[in-house]
């Protein structure tokens, strides 16, 4: 079965644009997890895309495509708006049967007979909401060709639609004729891609519920990859993109809307990546160095072991790296390190002693502390980190094992693991200023836990409340996970009763779930 996808820049820059991800570089790891999955199952890959795409994923990744067509730089005068438009293309192109992928679809298995074999190929059917509803009502106030088949679905109260996550088939006369009508809808609403396009919601219209209406006329019966319906706007992280599960209980994941600018989900994916593709990672960490605290001295051996690679140079990269946008408290951090090389220690206290504000006392003492810890944390080997981050990524198997597996499993805390107990005790607006999510209304928040890591800032830090600090605690020293519940069945006694064991073994797996995927806690081998 041949596999297409499609990338379309509309002339932007892949280093500097996220394209609906939470950052540039999280968006270029994804569309090679895609690939690579991809390739492990098919070799008839192709991909449709224009020159800045090609630059990046051909020409410096050398993503392991079959076949790579450029040609969606005559494109760029269309609006971006219109992001399913090369898509419609890319459909229309093909000559074999096939199945399209979106960049944000990751499979760990081939897609099963039932689907290739398929006349018609969907992710899964869509039932309409008032979530379409509202939106399609925008949509039409903007639009002023609509075909009556088209206008008759719209005018329900519950819209019908495909997902369009995977697309294609083996009918490709019928789906040539669906293009037709697509592109036409297209240009005789924007002629010539103009620009004025309000909203990117056109493109449900003529991708998804488009093809739901001619399929449904024609009497087509169209496969779908999920044989149940979904909510229009029921796609939950549980089912479509816990990469934690991943390959034990899904094999298919697609990250849809609001989900690639998430930052646990593209912090797992890139996890994901590292752990399976470590060579690909180590050359999308180079394109975005400046973002990597350790790159030149503990990342860039590791690369350079991985990938022998020209390194082309990042546009309009800045000099000095902007962390703002990973940690508030990052940019007093670096000013608090320059005034270190001209203040001693002891100055910096009496300073923050003398103050009148505690937001000030308590946030240069916090800094400090930090600052001295990550100073510490410089002195940790590359390949140490590399390990700890590997075993963090194998620790995912305590989430994905039966019960009777799980109590026998052996659990440590992170050796690097370092609790700011100040932080226990500060005042609401020192809180808000270190870390908003010390406020979040829960009582029982405690403070903040960090660890080291070897990519992006060089740490991270991770909330915690009081069961946490008593999980971590319990696991200063290796145990198995039937002696934690045992320790943990000890906090929950009352005068009365002790609480329900069961609820006990639920609020544990909850909570390390946790701290496992914050690499806070890992699984010994």
């Amino acid at each position: 079965m041949r596999i297409v996808q499609s990338f379309w820049s509309c002339n932007k820059s892949l280093t500097k644009d996220g394209f609906g991800w939470l950052t540039p570089q999280y968006h270029i790891m994804a569309w090679t997890l895609s690939c690579l999955k991809l390739k492990e199952h098919y070799d008839d890959l192709h991909l449709y895309t224009d020159t800045n795409g090609s630059s990046v994923l051909i020409d410096y990744l050398k993503l392991p495509y079959k076949k790579v067509h450029r040609s969606y730089d005559k494109l760029n005068q269309h609006n971006e708006n219109l992001w399913a438009l090369p898509k419609i293309m890319t459909y229309a192109a093909q000559d074999v049967p096939f199945i399209h992928v979106d960049g944000d679809v990751f499979i760990w298995d081939k897609f099963d007979g039932r689907l290739e074999g398929a006349d018609l190929i969907a992710q899964n059917f869509e039932t309409g909401t008032q979530y379409y509803k509202r939106h399609m009502d925008e949509v039409r106030k903007e639009i002023k060709y609509i075909p009556n088949l088209l206008r008759n679905e719209l005018n329900k109260e519950s819209i019908s639609s495909y997902n369009a996550g995977i697309f294609g088939g083996n009918d490709l006369s019928f789906i040539k004729s669906y293009c037709v009508a697509a592109l036409k809808l297209v240009e005789k609403n924007y002629p010539g891609g103009c620009n004025d396009i309000a909203s990117a919601n056109f493109n449900i219209l003529f991708e998804q519920i488009l093809f739901y209406c001619l399929s449904n006329a024609a009497n087509k019966k169209v496969a779908c990859f999920y044989p149940e319906s979904v909510e229009d706007n029921g796609y939950g992280c549980d089912q479509f993109s816990d990469f934690t599960v991943v390959p034990y209980r899904l094999k298919y994941l697609h990250l849809i809307g609001g989900k690639k600018r998430k930052n646990e989900i593209c912090t797992l994916m890139s996890r994901i990546l590292f752990q399976e593709y470590p060579e690909y990672f180590y050359k999308i960490t180079a394109l975005f160095k400046d973002d990597h605290t350790n790159f030149d001295k503990k990342i860039k051996p590791f690369f350079e072991r991985s990938v022998q690679a020209h390194l082309p140079k990042r546009e309009n990269a800045d000099s000095v790296m902007d962390l703002r946008k990973y940690c508030k408290t990052q940019q007093a951090i670096n000013l608090l390190k320059d005034k270190m090389q001209v203040w001693t220690s002891s100055e910096i206290i009496d300073i923050a002693k003398n103050s009148d504000s505690t937001l000030v006392q308590s946030t240069f003492l916090f800094e400090s502390q930090l600052a001295d810890l990550l100073e510490e944390w410089t002195k940790i080997p590359a390949q140490e980190l590399v390990d700890l981050e590997e075993d963090a990524s194998r620790s995912w198997l305590f989430m994905n094992c039966l019960k009777e597996e799980r109590l026998n499993l052996v659990l440590k805390i992170n050796p690097y693991l370092e609790i700011i107990e100040d932080s226990f005790d500060w005042h609401m607006e020192v809180k808000q200023h270190v870390n908003e999510n010390l406020i979040n209304g829960l009582n029982e928040i405690l403070g903040l836990a960090y660890i080291p890591q070897l990519f992006f800032m060089g740490h991270s830090a991770i909330v915690i409340d009081e069961l946490d600090f008593n999980l971590l605690v319990f696991l200063q020293q290796p145990i198995t996970f039937k002696c934690l519940l045992q320790d943990m069945q000890a906090l929950f006694v009352t005068k009365d009763k002790v609480r329900n064991r069961e609820d006990i073994y639920n609020l544990a797996v909850m909570k390390l779930q946790k701290l496992i995927i914050k690499k806070c806690v890992l699984l010994i081998k």
